[in-house]
This record gives C-alpha cells, structure tokens and sequence, in this order.
C-alpha cells in the first residue's frame, strides 16, 4: 500500500466510527428524553410534606392536580384519572435543559380576552416517587394519582 492509500483508509475508518458514535449518542439521548416524559405522564396531585393535598398557586392556578398528556398538553384539577370529551387542557408543556426544567405555556380565554403566561420549573423525581416541581417561588411536590 502507499502512504496515500494508508492516509486515505485511516481518514475513512475515522470518519465511519465518528459517525457511529454521533448516531449512538443523539439515539441514546432520546430514549432517555422519551424514558423521563413517560415517567412523568399521567395525574399528579400537589402534596404537602405529610402526603395532605394542597393548592399552591402558580401562573393562572391554585393548582390541586395537574395531568401531563403525551402530545405535551397538561390539564389542572382534574377529578377523575381517566379523560372525558369535556376535558379542558390548560395549555402545553416542553421539557428543557436535559430534563431538568419544565416549561408551561398556558392559555386562558378571561371572558373574551385571551391571556398566556408561562412558567419555568425545575423538574424531578425524588427518592420516594414525588413528582417535584421547583422555582423561586414554589416547591411544590406531587403524589401519583393511580
């Protein structure tokens, strides 16, 4: 083999394992991504330390229970874990940040005037399963709703 044909196979054996890299790497980022929104998918309701449902406000909300859907739509205060034709979806949701923050864009029609806030938290799963949500504000922490 000559030096050109040597410099030629290293150039391609690099840029094959580079880009197989590159493939398992955005593969393996997105099933953690799709791994964390279905861990959080479904009736969550807003718990005090001592598991009591509470209220806490944010955005447009005193929020007793919120339900994340997976086309990342959320509803608040939801009564029943199971959907109705009449459920009202407060707006959509976007995890950021390799998970670790949760954006809300909500819409609510104010007799005729339509408002749209958003709000940002960070998100995690604590040790015993608690959905927590967290800002300067609010720390507020969820219970599944099964």
């Amino acid at each position: 083999m000559t030096n050109l044909n040597i410099y030629t196979y290293e150039k391609m054996t690099f840029l094959i394992v580079f880009g197989a890299a590159i493939c398992f790497t955005s593969c393996t980022k997105k099933d953690e991504d799709n791994s964390f929104k279905n861990m959080i998918l479904g009736n969550w309701m807003a718990v005090s330390v001592d598991n009591m449902k509470i209220a806490p406000e944010w955005g447009f909300f005193y929020e007793g229970s919120i339900k994340f859907y997976p086309d990342n739509s959320f509803a608040v205060n939801e009564s029943s874990v199971t959907d109705s034709n009449d459920t009202f979806k407060m707006g959509t949701w976007k995890l950021k940040d390799n998970n670790s923050s949760i954006i809300f864009y909500s819409v609510m029609n104010d007799f005729g005037t339509i408002r749209r806030d958003t709000t940002q938290f960070r998100i995690s799963i604590d040790s015993t399963g608690k959905l927590i949500l967290e800002n300067d504000q609010n720390f507020i922490r969820h219970k599944r709703i099964e």
